[in-house]
């Protein structure tokens, strides 16, 4: 049977959700998007029923997204004109979400579409602030660096209460030789390459070999300074870039080597890859298809 296709943008904020994936007993993105659009087809007397729901990729707990591509199945068309037009439908599917989930375009697409398989590339951008002349007075480990939210909540606490920001780890005392350090290691993960040493492995097979792009850009703002890392692959295994983010940060705080990082990618092995990240951090920025853009 050929089912009717439909493609939706979402932008979330993931701090307060489970991750994306529908969990049954917690609340997730795709939980709150599957209720809002069955709650739009019942308020617009559409008999239909949601058939599948694919997606870009599966965000963790607190991962946000500004480009997450959905696409679900209906067993009835959802008829656009005039009178019902899909701006129309974004409305009444938004008023059915919370303020931290909204959907900003729908489009009907080829039945065949399914937005996890076909997507040509993933742009994710992972969000760091220091402090300029900020004194920590206190000892630190790199596990309270990547674990972040419980151990810097002050300065954290600080950041989000002067600019409202929540999406982000916090860097303590990330001076001039820090920064070197950061720019030293980028363009070892510029690569194509196993990426054993950088994912979390499960039971089904993965193929670990990837072309990765990894970029770095620093802004600052008023007293605190921005440090954004930009990675763009087809493909990212499970993890992928938390790992890559604590291996970096492990480095440039003294707790790995440079060697140790290279024997990461010339020997490759899951055990190797002994830091993650913090999840709020991570932004799925981007995500691209042949179908549209």
């Amino acid at each position: 049977m050929i089912y009717n296709n439909y493609v939706i943008f979402v932008m979330y904020d993931g701090y307060n959700y489970k991750g994306f994936q529908i969990q049954q007993d917690f609340d997730t993105i795709q939980k709150r998007i599957y209720n809002a659009l069955i709650d739009t087809f019942k308020y617009l007397n559409l008999n239909l029923k949601i058939i599948s729901m694919s997606y870009t990729g599966r965000t963790d707990a607190k991962v946000s997204a500004i480009k997450q591509i959905v696409n679900f199945k209906t067993d009835k068309p959802i008829k656009i004109n005039n009178e019902f037009s899909s701006e129309f439908f974004l409305d009444i599917l938004n008023s059915f979400l919370p303020d931290d989930i909204k959907v900003y375009k729908f489009n009907p697409v080829k039945g065949s579409f399914n937005s996890r398989y076909e997507a040509i590339s993933k742009t994710y951008i992972y969000k760091m602030i220091s402090i300029n002349n900020f004194i920590i007075n206190k000892k630190y480990s790199i596990l309270n660096i990547l674990e972040n939210e419980e151990y810097f909540k002050n300065e954290r606490d600080y950041i989000k209460d002067k600019y409202g920001l929540h999406n982000f780890i916090f860097l303590p005392d990330f001076d001039d030789s820090k920064r070197q350090k950061l720019l030293n290691i980028i363009p070892y993960f510029n690569t194509e390459a196993h990426f054993d040493s950088f994912y979390k492995p499960d039971k089904v097979f993965k193929n670990t070999f990837i072309k990765l792009q990894l970029f770095v850009y620093f802004y600052s703002f008023a007293d605190i300074n921005l440090i954004n890392l930009e990675f763009e692959s087809r493909y990212f295994l499970r993890n992928m870039v938390r790992k890559i983010v604590g291996t970096i940060l492990a480095y440039v705080y003294d707790e790995i080597s440079l060697d140790y990082v290279k024997d990461m990618f010339l020997n490759p092995d899951p055990s190797k890859g002994k830091y993650i990240s913090s999840p709020c951090g991570l932004i799925l920025f981007d995500s691209n298809y042949t179908e549209f853009t």
